[in-house]
């Protein structure tokens, strides 16, 4: 996954289905919006 430097430790996508969350060992959260791609 783009967007983080180094592993992605979890991900989750909200019950809407439009947003994805992701945590990466960088001690990063990101919020991607699953329907544009963008973060």
């Amino acid at each position: 996954m783009s967007g983080h430097k180094g592993p992605v430790n979890y991900i989750d996508l909200d019950p809407t289905e439009r947003y994805l969350v992701s945590s990466g060992a960088d001690h990063t959260m990101r919020l991607w919006d699953v329907k544009s791609k963008n973060k």
